[in-house]
Parts: structure tokens; C-alpha cells; sequence
């Protein structure tokens, strides 16, 4: 995942500038030049913060089915390694439209981890941190969305696709907690319409409707004697969402149907394709933090096959 494009800092910070900023901070760090153009980037003076689109892709795919083939090799599988639009980076042959586009991605080969749970895993992936008992710590996407918060009708963080690995907002509160889209069928599994990608309880109503209806609880929470408490801030903020999405402008990011059917098919039918679709869509409304999931990576049975059926699927909707 890529926060920021690395040429918002190459006009202020060569790598030999950092380089010599790490050196001379053994002896302090009031001696670093770079520290400073890291600061201006962090305060905004810099370039303006891009949204984050995350692609979860559940269960983990085995790295040398994807990024790093080992044709020919013992530990080495049946796919073929293609040239990409980056001489000297190959990727899996299942993965044609990835590899024209391999100028605007990274692979990264120098993380690691000894979690070997899936739940486990998963948690220090979205967090940075161990499961630690009660201490509730935030996913990436509540961070981004506290830190990028945009003033709009959408939620600032949106999960696309089953149920999120991380679902509260840790201890940053409900108000980051995502805004989940589709609560089954990450598969492939969904027809063109895709059912499974309908925001639950998005259901229009009449302008005076609304105001009735929204008058009518503003009078009984007046009348409420609950204590303040983490449950009833959760319900106020759910109740704060629920409000915002009855503008038909918040509502409209989540339409599909807005879209030409050609764009639509580019995308790919299912869930996870038209989820992406839809990603497209919240960042193009400022949204800072969408994750899009895709199930099935857990691939100890029928490994090949299953993994050239989900590459097809990841490389046609991105």
C-alpha cells in the first residue's frame, strides 16, 4: 500500500541527503536536513494527501504465484513470468494488465513477519500491532480517516466487501470506525447487478419524510436519561451516518447504475470488480480510505487453479 508517491519528497530530500540525515543523527537529530522536508509534507505545505484504495486480498496470496516466480525451480509452480512495463520486474503470466501498468506500483520484498494465525496476521497488518488484550487498537483506514477527514455527506473511511478484519475505530472512537458496503459475496459469485454491493437500509425517502422523521428522534433523544458511554456513542454516530447518506449527493457516490455499461464490463462482474468500481467513484468524492476485499486466497487446496481464477479477477479490476 502507498500513502504517497515518493516525488513528494525527491524535490526536497535526495536519498544521499537522507542517508547523511540518518548518519548525522547518531550524534543528534537537529543536524538532519531532511527531517524538515518530511515535516512540511506532514503539515501540508506539500503536496495534497491522495486517497488510499486498499485491496484486501483475504487468506494471502502466495508470493511466488504472483510477484516472485521461481520458474524451473524445485519450489517453483506451473505459471510463467512476463516482462512488465519495468525492465527487469516480472510478474505472473495470469496478470497481462498489472504488467502494462507496472510504472505506478511498487513491490515491496523486504517485509516479514513470524504471524502465522490468519486472524493474527491480519490484525498486525491493518494495525502495526500484536492483538494486546483490551487495548483497541486502529486499522490504517481509521488513522487515515482521522488525520484526511474531508467535511462530506460520505464516510471517510468505507470497507467494500464482507465483513472488515478490524471493524470499530479502536480507541479513536466509532465516528472512524468503516462504513461497511456489502456484507456477503466476496467471491465471484455475484450476478452483473451485483445485489451484494447495495448500501443496507439505503432506502429513499420524501424531503418531508426526512424532516418529520428527523425531528421526531431529535425530540426523543432531548428526552433521553442514558449515560454517556462508548455503546451510546457508537449509536449516536451510526445515527450521524445514517443522516448524512440521506443526501441524495452521498447516496449517489454509492449508484453504480450512474456508470455506462462498457465501464461496468471493463471492471469485471462480480463483487470484487464492481466493488473497485465503486472505490473509483468515493475517491473521486474525496472519500480518503476505501478497502475492497477479496476472499479466497486461502489456497491449500487446488492451489493453481484457484489462484489463476482469482488473478484474473484482480488483474481485470485493477
Amino acid at each position: 500500500m502507498i500513502l504517497a508517491k515518493a516525488d513528494m519528497l525527491h524535490s526536497q530530500c535526495s536519498r544521499r541527503t537522507a542517508l547523511r540525515g540518518l548518519a548525522l543523527g547518531v550524534c543528534g537529530w537537529s543536524t538532519s536536513s531532511w527531517l524538515p522536508a518530511l515535516a512540511d509534507v506532514a503539515s501540508g505545505t506539500g503536496r495534497r494527501p491522495k486517497s488510499v484504495i486498499l485491496l484486501w486480498l483475504n487468506g494471502g496470496p502466495a508470493t511466488i504465484d504472483l510477484w516472485d516466480l521461481k520458474p524451473g525451480n524445485s519450489n517453483g509452480g506451473p505459471f510463467q513470468e512476463i516482462a512488465t512495463s519495468v525492465p527487469g520486474m516480472q510478474i505472473s503470466e495470469h496478470l497481462p494488465l498489472l504488467a502494462t501498468h507496472a510504472t505506478d506500483f511498487s513491490i515491496v520484498r523486504s517485509m516479514s513477519t513470524r504471524e502465522g494465525d490468519h486472524s493474527r496476521a491480519r490484525f498486525v497488518s491493518l494495525t502495526g500491532y500484536t492483538p494486546q488484550g483490551a487495548i483497541k487498537f486502529p486499522a490504517v483506514g481509521s488513522l487515515v480517516a482521522r488525520e484526511f477527514n474531508v467535511a462530506n455527506d460520505i464516510p471517510s473511511y468505507v470497507h467494500i466487501g464482507g465483513r472488515p478484519t478490524v471493524t470499530g475505530g479502536g480507541f479513536l472512537g466509532p465516528q472512524f470506525a468503516p462504513f461497511i458496503v456489502g456484507g456477503r459475496g466476496r467471491r465471484d459469485g455475484a450476478g452483473p447487478d451485483v445485489a451484494n454491493l447495495k448500501v443496507a437500509d439505503l432506502v429513499p425517502a420524501a424531503a418531508d419524510q426526512q424532516t418529520e422523521r428527523l425531528e421526531l428522534q431529535a425530540s426523543l433523544r432531548s428526552l433521553s436519561t442514558l449515560p454517556a458511554s462508548s455503546v451510546n456513542d457508537a449509536l449516536e454516530s451510526a445515527r450521524e451516518r445514517a443522516q448524512r447518506l440521506m443526501n441524495p449527493s452521498a447516496a449517489s457516490a454509492f449508484d453504480l447504475g450512474e456508470e455506462t455499461p462498457a465501464l461496468r464490463e471493463a471492471y469485471g462482474p462480480g463483487t470484487f470488480g464492481q466493488g473497485c468500481l465503486m472505490a473509483r467513484r468515493l475517491v473521486e468524492r474525496s472519500v480518503s480510505f476505501v478497502e475492497v476485499a477479496l476472499d479466497g486466497w486461502d489456497t491449500h487446496a487446488n492451489n493453481f487453479e484457484r489462484v489463476k481464477a482469482l488473478s484474473q479477477q484482480l488483474d481485470r479490476a485493477c
